[in-house]
């Protein structure tokens, strides 16, 4: 099964190719100083997609896709439009489905085993957040400030070492922990960790792998269905309101 894997969500943008579990072809692409904050402010996300399918590809069928996996948010509003849309396109012209996946689940995915936190930074004084435990989701998608997630977790752990009688380490991982470490390393102080840079970043092979598990359970959608995942409105859309 051949998945293209798009992620528009932060600074950094990814498209990969995969072919049942083996990466075909991956291409991240960076925003430079001076730039917009978007990583797909440009026209790199289809030119990204067309060099991976060629470079992906052995049959010289380019166009031989079974389904797409795109990062449907939170993150970055222009990029996950982008994103989005461009998946959709893609997805009408071929026929075929596309698998939804969160920005959170797939860094999750980066560290599979002990008590995960993810935080993307969403601007604001604020992140996005959630709760993992041995690559299962255990909290709603959070926009939340980082002093009123220090306090989540800290009852979040307490509770979880009352049951089991362990003291669990909260890893942190993605974005936010550039701009965040120091204040979490010190309000919680023994309780937490910080992943390696580069399992802090999302890979669109793993957007890609997540997404052919999702198909495959029958949980794709048409392109039709497929929208955005805000956890907050628009500037637009709040100095309209």
């Amino acid at each position: 099964m051949r998945i293209l894997g798009i992620d528009t969500s932060t600074k950094t943008g990814s498209v990969a190719l995969i072919q049942n579990e083996v990466v075909l072809a991956e291409y991240t692409h960076s925003v430079t100083q001076g730039h917009s904050s978007d990583s797909t402010s440009d026209s790199w996300l289809i030119s990204a997609i067309d060099r991976i399918l060629q470079d992906g590809d052995e049959t010289a069928n380019r166009l031989k896709i079974d389904g797409i996996a795109v990062i449907i948010g939170p993150g970055a509003f222009t990029g996950l439009r982008i994103g989005v849309s461009t998946a959709k396109g893609l997805g009408y012209s071929l026929g075929i489905q596309i698998a939804e996946v969160t920005s959170l689940d797939a860094l999750a995915a980066n560290i599979p085993n002990g008590f995960v936190c993810p935080i993307m930074n969403a601007m604001r004084e604020e992140v996005y957040a959630a709760f993992y435990e041995n690559g299962k989701r255990k909290s709603e998608y959070m926009l939340i400030k980082p002093e009123d997630l220090a306090q989540r977790i800290t009852g979040v752990r307490d509770q979880g070492s009352e049951k089991s009688g362990n003291h669990q380490i909260v890893t942190f991982l993605g974005d936010g922990v550039r701009l965040w470490e120091e204040f979490f390393a010190t309000r919680l102080s023994g309780m937490v960790s910080f992943a390696p840079a580069h399992n802090s970043y999302l890979k669109a092979a793993t957007v890609a792998s997540i997404g052919m598990k999702m198909l495959l359970e029958g949980k794709g959608k048409k392109p039709e269905e497929i929208v955005p995942l805000y956890l907050r409105v628009s500037n637009a859309e709040q100095q309209r309101k």
